[in-house]
């Protein structure tokens, strides 16, 4: 009897073990899904182009990166040009929509891409242009607020600008200062509200350089004068500012040779290229080398003069010490053999 039982109760577990297997399979995890742009211009000049960096990654989860789609969504007036970057997949235009997908493996990931688009040249100043960046993949997702992101840019007038330099004359001394003025010119069509200037001092790390110019915010890193000019500029308008390097004197930095200084600006708005062949100059700049300090000449000392007329080495080192030993070896040897010839004798 009690066998009988034992039998329908494994029977009963056995069944209850084949119905749980027989259930629904374990959902799988959800996944986080991001999108997100990156680099990107806030401001666009009609009838020319700008680059527009975009990405999407993962936060979590497992991804089948064969099911994400990215959706680029172009306003009005904006077309896409090409691709400049595509490392993460490839992305096909259709309309005002752009599609790229993923051909990078790997989980959790980021993908990034970068599109070339055009503003229409009848784009009137001031107009707001918004554009929509959508993320989507196969499962759940666990976070949908963060599958979508907007960017909006505004278009403003462009203008080419051009920069020249007065250069330095003569040989600069290491007590003088280096002395030089660059120009910025704007040559239209719009006027510009403010502009950067960058400044390399090529092979010269040296800080306290002085610039004097109206209205400009510099800053100083090693071999570098970085400045971001809040004046406006309007159409055939030059802007002058003044740099000052101080002296060198007693300093081991001081350069010595030849040296070259390049200066950039960029066309506006930035990220716009209208002209790129004036945005810079260059010119070398002639320092005095200073003389090497001689170093000190080294001394041999006169050779000890030996015993008797011929020209004999000198006795270096310790070696006397050795000599004095066997001498005192010789004479010990002596006696021991005095005191032994004696004792023979008397016998």
């Amino acid at each position: 009897m009690v066998s009988h039982r034992r039998v329908v109760a494994v029977l009963a577990l056995v069944l209850g073990l084949l119905g749980l297997s027989a259930g629904p399979a374990l959902a799988k995890a959800p996944v986080d899904l991001s999108a997100s742009f990156n680099v990107v211009p806030w401001q666009v000049a009609a009838g020319y182009t700008a680059d527009y960096y975009f990405q999407a990654q993962t936060l979590s989860g497992p991804v089948d990166t064969s099911a994400v789609r990215v959706e680029l969504e172009l306003p009005e007036g904006v077309s896409f040009v090409s691709l400049v970057d595509n490392n993460s997949g490839p992305c096909d235009p259709d309309g005002q929509t752009v599609t790229c997908t993923v051909t990078l493996t790997g989980s959790p990931a980021t993908w990034g891409w970068q599109a070339k688009v055009r503003f229409a040249d009848d784009l009137a100043t001031g107009t707001r242009l918004t554009f929509r960046l959508t993320v989507s993949g196969a499962g759940e997702e666990s976070n949908p607020e963060n599958n979508t992101a907007e960017y909006t840019s505004t278009v403003v007038g462009a203008a080419e600008m051009g920069l020249s330099a007065i250069e330095p004359t003569g040989t600069i001394q290491p007590d003088d200062p280096l002395i030089f003025t660059l120009i910025v010119h704007n040559n239209g069509p719009a006027e510009i509200p403010e502009f950067g200037l960058s400044v390399k001092f090529l092979g010269i790390q040296y800080v306290g350089t002085k610039v004097e110019a109206d209205g400009a915010v510099c800053r100083e890193e090693i071999e570098a004068v970085n400045c971001q000019i809040d004046h406006p500029l309007a159409a055939g308008a030059q802007y002058r500012l003044k740099y000052t390097v101080p002296g060198w004197p007693n300093d081991s930095r001081y350069p010595g040779g030849i040296t070259r200084i390049e200066a950039t600006t960029t066309d506006y708005p930035d990220r716009t290229v209208i002209n790129a062949a004036n945005d810079k100059v260059a010119f070398d700049v002639d320092f005095a080398k200073v003389p090497a300090s001689p170093s000190p000449t080294a001394t041999t000392p006169p050779a000890t003069p030996g015993s008797g007329g011929g020209g004999s080495l000198p006795i270096t080192g310790s070696s006397a010490l050795p000599l004095a030993g066997a001498g005192l070896a010789f004479l010990l040897a002596g006696a021991g053999a005095l005191i032994i010839g004696r004792r023979r004798a008397r016998a």
